[in-house]
């Protein structure tokens, strides 16, 4: 009996040792982990302050070209004279004869559907009667400005009841643009906003000359702003209206649109370097901390199986963990082996013991009398009572804008 004792004594420290060894690597590996966690932290501290200066040097380019482009506005506002005044009203004689609530209408007829023109104000076609007086002067003054100190950009609106038959607001929008002929024809400068209140659709159409100034993502998120869409779904449409109007003139009737185009590149592309430090900074105090962590916990771990008693260092041996990597885990296996080390033939499971066709916990409870029904009763899962889904596919729909 003693000498059965001392065998397995034997055989459980001559294993024990072998475990430490491979556990020592692990202890090892924890502290190059650290170590590469560091290094790694120390090149992304570098990063950061890479980033940190790129943002400053953004912040500076940003107030800088601020500076000059009020310079350059205030340079061409002054400029205006009084012959460009005249010229204006010359080359605008022909089409407008200066504001007035009066209209003197004719028709237009475009993909089947007849559009009303204002002589007196062509940039206003309200065939659905929603806009009021002022919302008509006002895209009138808008294009008198864009005529005297822009380029001649055009922004006209149209509102519609519906559209006509079988046509998309899309290619409606575009017969519209093309057959009026919005924006100089040498330069392609016009904007076109139409609306169909029975569809619930809007349109933003852009000319080629200023598709660089309104790109199609620009012009989405006017069509997609929040205000608007709540004016419309509450049929205040004239005040739906005045929110486009203002981002559009906001949009193209600047008169400086290069030196606007680019502080709004810098403003994104600081945005997106705001972003980067923050993940770069996260990144750092998350190698530092696991690093941190994984030595300490190893080396409590080292700490406590270098005072394991003989018996722990047995049942240890019997539960045969590959690797452990918390107290808990440590402690775990050592009460696993000691339910092993009370039956024959024992096997682990897991943290569990499985003696013949018992399964107990690791604390030694019974789990099941019955193991070979337990498992099957176990991966089997639950019920076939409950719903499913049958297994559709999408075929690709949905929508694109409206309110």
């Amino acid at each position: 009996m003693k000498k059965a004792k001392k065998a397995k004594r034997s055989v459980s420290l001559n294993w024990y040792k072998r475990y430490k060894k491979r556990f020592n690597a692990l202890y090892i590996f924890a502290w190059i982990s650290l170590a590469i966690g560091i290094l790694f932290s120390i090149l992304l501290c570098f990063l950061v302050l890479l980033g940190v200066k790129n943002y400053n040097n953004s912040k500076e380019q940003i107030t800088e070209l601020t500076k000059e482009r009020s310079a350059l506005r205030a340079e061409i506002q002054a400029s205006a004279t009084n012959d460009q005044l005249k010229k204006f009203e010359q080359t605008q004689a022909s089409l407008i004869s200066g504001w007035t609530n009066s209209e003197d209408n004719y028709k237009v007829e475009v993909a089947g559907k007849k559009l009303v023109i204002n002589q007196n104000n062509i940039f206003v076609s309200d065939n659905a009667n929603i806009l009021k007086a002022d919302t008509k002067k006002k895209i009138y003054q808008i294009n008198k400005e864009f005529s005297q100190f822009n380029e001649g950009q055009q922004l006209m609106i149209v509102t519609i009841q519906s559209l006509p038959k079988y046509t998309t607001i899309e290619s409606f929008a575009s017969d519209v643009f093309n057959q009026l002929g919005v924006g100089q024809a040498d330069k392609n400068n016009g904007v076109l906003y139409i609306m169909s209140i029975d569809e619930r659709k809007t349109r933003i159409e852009v000319g080629y000359g200023l598709e660089s100034t309104m790109t199609d993502a620009q012009a989405g998120a006017i069509l997609d702003d929040e205000d608007t869409i709540a004016d419309f779904k509450d049929e205040a449409y004239d005040q739906g209206v005045n929110r486009i109007l203002d981002q559009l003139y906001t949009q193209i009737g600047s008169i400086t649109p290069e030196l606007d185009l680019e502080i709004k590149n810098i403003e994104e592309h600081l945005g997106n370097t705001k972003v980067a430090i923050i993940v770069l900074l996260a990144c750092i105090v998350i190698c530092l901390i696991s690093g941190v962590l994984f030595l300490r916990q190893t080396k409590k771990i080292k700490q406590q199986m270098n005072q394991l008693s003989d018996k722990e260092i047995y049942c240890l041996y019997l539960a045969s963990p590959i690797l452990i990597f918390t107290l808990r885990g440590l402690k775990a296996m050592i009460d696993t082996g000691q339910v092993m080390s009370k039956h024959a033939g024992a096997k682990r499971k897991g943290a569990n013991v499985l003696v013949g066709n018992r399964l107990y916990s690791g604390s030694g409870h019974i789990i099941t009398r019955d193991y070979d029904s337990y498992s099957s009763s176990s991966s089997s899962g639950g019920g076939s009572s409950s719903d499913s889904f049958g297994g559709g596919s999408s075929g690709g729909g949905g929508a694109s804008g409206g309110w």
